[in-house]
């Protein structure tokens, strides 16, 4: 009698916390679908894009649940390929209580960066240089010069984050100014300059806002 009494005791508990359970997952999928359908109404694809793609020469590659973005380009004595990952723009951490707008001004975050690497080799072969590069505020800045004659292998590890390994080349700085220049225009020549900053910033944002809303899209069927 006692266990019996004890059983109807705590179902009505259970239930109760089925029914709040069910509320919380309503209340998060409206709250998706709401930021879902605000996040299609702003979404417009720049028309800087478009025009870049258009008048670059380059070919974009890419997959819609992916990250990695890669742009290809064919010259008479070389073939150029370019990958980067999309990056969202940082967001500065919460300021602190009463700070004062000339200290909110000077410690003002930098904008979107985003690490790329440039190949350039010749054609049907495996030789040629790769130059890791980051852009940040449409300026393209080299960091390391590498060249290999197993660029399918070294192109897939990256010296941004890495610490040993294979040798892969001088860093950009300790180059010789006037050999730094004379590169700066030789990357020029295939395309790689402000104006490829300018794209790989701005397709970034806009593929990463793509992503995010297929991420929304996933997450609120899953808890539908």
């Amino acid at each position: 009698m006692l266990v019996r009494q004890a059983r109807m005791l705590t179902r009505p508990i259970f239930n109760s916390f089925r029914s709040f359970s069910s509320i919380s997952h309503k209340r998060l999928a409206k709250a998706l679908e709401n930021e879902l359908e605000y996040d299609h109404k702003i979404y417009k694809e720049e028309d800087e894009i478009s025009s870049y793609m258009r008048n670059s020469g380059f070919k974009l590659f890419e997959r819609e649940d992916h990250t990695l973005v890669t742009l290809q380009k064919k010259f008479n004595d070389a073939e150029v390929e370019i990958t980067f990952h999309v990056k969202a723009p940082s967001v500065d951490e919460a300021d602190e209580p009463g700070e004062s707008q000339s200290n909110l001004e000077q410690d003002e975050p930098p904008g979107i960066y985003i690490d790329f690497q440039v190949l350039v080799k010749k054609p049907n072969t495996n030789t040629g240089f790769i130059f890791e590069c980051l852009c940040l505020d449409q300026e393209i800045t080299v960091a390391n010069v590498v060249f290999s004659d197993n660029l399918a292998n070294i192109k897939r590890q990256s010296t941004f984050g890495r610490k040993g390994g294979e040798y892969r080349g001088p860093q950009f700085v300790n180059l010789h100014k006037k050999v730094q220049n004379l590169l700066t225009e030789y990357l020029k020549d295939f395309g790689v300059d402000d104006n490829l900053a300018f794209f790989i910033e701005m397709y970034s944002i806009d593929k990463e806002h793509r992503c995010y809303m297929e991420w929304l899209r996933h997450v609120k069927n899953f808890v539908n």
